[in-house]
């Protein structure tokens, strides 16, 4: 079974990839082979959010839309609807080329929930959560899962003091 990159260079097609990003002799890897994911990203103009939620969620939960929404009022402090893309693997789509797809959409600023998404962008070990790493252009500040956050008022607290850290937003914000 082919690749959709084998596909494209059968066919004569060069695959650029922008952002500078270096595919490192990865091997295609086969669908089959694959954990399940499911990564949710928010394209707020400014800012990203990166949710990875459980991959038998069958659709965006409104509690963590409204959540994902609040968190970029705060950074932003402008309401915006965000651009919405959701990954998942299926049998057409090489993971890897996937997820380097949707990392391409979003702007240089990103809060992402969960550190799965994170392990498959960044070229680090293992990502360690309320840390931020950059790498080209992008700035990543990695917390924990969203579902974490949902109704634990000292869980919240510890994400607002995480986005100070991580310079997201100023000392004297009243958000």
């Amino acid at each position: 079974m082919a690749t959709q990159s084998q596909y494209l260079q059968r066919m004569g097609i060069d695959i650029w990839v922008s952002r500078g990003t270096v595919v490192k002799n990865k091997v295609p890897v086969q669908v089959d082979d694959v954990e399940p994911f499911y990564f949710l990203l928010l394209n707020y103009q400014t800012l990203g959010i990166c949710c990875s939620l459980a991959p038998q969620v069958s659709e965006l939960p409104m509690e963590v839309r409204r959540f994902c929404d609040d968190v970029a009022f705060a950074i932003c402090r402008q309401k915006t609807s965000p651009s919405i893309l959701e990954l998942r693997p299926n049998r057409d789509t090489v993971p890897q080329l996937m997820i380097s797809q949707g990392q391409q959409a979003l702007p240089n600023t990103v809060v992402v929930f969960g550190k799965a998404f994170a392990n498959h962008v960044l070229d680090v070990g293992d990502v360690v959560s309320g840390s931020t790493y950059r790498q080209d252009n992008l700035k990543m500040l990695v917390v924990d899962e969203v579902q974490s956050y949902l109704g634990d008022v000292p869980k919240k607290q510890a994400l607002w003091l995480n986005i100070k850290k991580a310079g997201l937003i100023s000392d004297n914000s009243r958000t």
